[in-house]
């Protein structure tokens, strides 16, 4: 879960290489490294903030808060970016609505586009230059939830039941 959302929190150069410095900018005034934000937690920081102890951040307060090893991998994902990029609260809300469908974490996702949209029909001049960002995020989010079920799929066995009855 942590390597795809460190993948969408941290600052880039133009090669597209992640910065050494973790991408250390002011996110709406609030100091930022490595997707962490001052604003939401004071008590760190955030200019000497090394890539494990935000590593360590993202586990404690996103991850072991909701015990998110407990969900099959794409779900935990789902759970894990959605609770860093819309709030924690905000994801175990959304959570709680989708948890008994056919796919948690799918409908997880179109939430978060519906809420992304919704910022944008709300306010445009605040919130429109991000919905590319927010969406291309989420699109990625699908793909690599869609790959793990892949790789993670068991296994079936074909023999050539032809071939040995032969």
């Amino acid at each position: 879960a942590i390597d795809f959302t460190l993948g969408w929190e941290v600052g880039r150069d133009k090669t597209g290489a992640i910065k050494a410095d973790g991408g250390y900018n002011m996110d709406d005034g609030s100091p930022t490294k490595w997707g962490i934000r001052q604003a939401a937690n004071p008590g760190i920081d955030i200019a000497a903030l090394s890539k494990d102890a935000a590593v360590a951040i993202y586990r404690t307060k996103y991850y072991d808060s909701y015990s998110l090893d407990k969900y099959e991998l794409g779900l935990c994902c789902a759970m894990f970016d959605t609770g860093v990029n819309c709030g924690p609260g905000r994801m175990k809300g959304w959570y709680s609505k989708v948890e008994k469908t056919k796919d948690p974490a799918k409908r997880l996702i179109e939430m978060r586009d519906a809420h992304y949209f919704n910022l944008v029909s709300m306010d445009r001049t605040k919130y429109g230059k991000f919905i590319k960002g927010w969406t291309a995020r989420t699109a990625d989010l699908k793909k690599y939830i869609d790959i793990i079920r892949i790789e993670t799929a068991p296994r079936i066995n074909h023999t050539d039941q032809d071939a040995s009855s032969s």
